[in-house]
């Protein structure tokens, strides 16, 4: 029995491809780069889901939740279903896409637990952003509150020696 890896996504976006192009060339409809690049992006990310699927490779979750975040995000932007936001306006979502490939990758293979930190620091850093571009909250005092994050580090490395102590 013979097996065809790999063969099925790549043949479906040269078939897709090609049909959008042979559409815009005989001019049965306006089709425009604009159109097209979040669907290649959707494409790349179900290309990864499937080969997770399929061969229960764990290594295509990142890519998967990746692309697929980012095909979305740009989906609803150029359809306008969200505000049209440009390049230095949505530059966030370049921070909460590889988050939530780090949370997803958490989630499907819990031996990678040590990107569950910093895939919810880009997740929730960049949503703030995200929200702050798109005038939801007002974040321009942000840098006044960095010294939590010295807070922080010292209560980990106390609660850290803390338990050292204790054998």
């Amino acid at each position: 029995m013979s097996t065809r890896r790999g063969s099925l996504v790549p043949g479906l976006v040269l078939v897709g491809l090609g049909l959008v192009l042979l559409v815009n060339r005989l001019e049965w409809a306006e089709v425009r780069w604009y159109h097209i690049y979040p669907l290649i992006l959707l494409a790349i990310g179900l290309g990864s889901a499937y080969s997770i699927r399929g061969r229960g490779n764990r290594q295509g979750i990142f890519p998967a939740v990746f692309f697929l975040s980012l095909g979305v995000f740009f989906v609803l932007r150029n359809y306008d279903i969200i505000p049209h936001l440009y390049v230095d306006d949505f530059w966030p979502i370049f921070l909460i896409a590889p988050g939530l490939g780090m949370i997803a990758t958490v989630l499907f293979v819990p031996s990678e637990w040590r990107m569950l930190i910093p895939g919810g620091a880009l997740v929730i850093f960049g949503s703030l952003l995200m929200a702050d571009e798109l005038g939801y909250v007002a974040i321009y005092r942000l840098w006044d509150y960095w010294p939590v994050l010295l807070i922080a580090a010292g209560l980990s490395v106390f609660f850290k020696g803390d338990k050292q102590v204790k054998t």
